[in-house]
């Protein structure tokens, strides 16, 4: 599952689809695994890059990525004020923190 979550999907849920019929094609076994993934998956990702929003910022690899941009960005926006970011984030204070 991480294998699929951390890959960047530039051809969305077509994309998606493919590598999972591909890789149920090509697997020696029942039940997929990270070997059977990364077959499929490693060759695309060294030519993709991941993409951008809006603002031209790439999107996160992780959860812990996404939170972090989120916080950071939310700073900016509030000029550094860590009381009033976790306020409108709904997060505690000692959450709110950029490290």
């Amino acid at each position: 599952m991480g294998v699929l979550l951390r890959y960047h999907w530039p051809g969305n849920v077509r994309e998606l689809e493919n590598c999972i019929e591909r890789a149920a094609v090509m697997a020696d076994e029942d039940i997929l695994d990270v070997t059977d993934l990364n077959q499929i998956l490693r060759p695309a990702a060294l030519d993709a890059k991941p993409p951008a929003n809006e603002d031209g910022e790439t999107w996160p690899r992780s959860l812990k990525d996404a939170e972090r941009n989120l916080i950071l960005k939310t700073l900016r926006n509030v000029q550094g004020n860590r009381t009033r970011a976790a306020e409108l984030l709904g997060i505690s204070l000692r959450v709110c923190t950029t490290s």
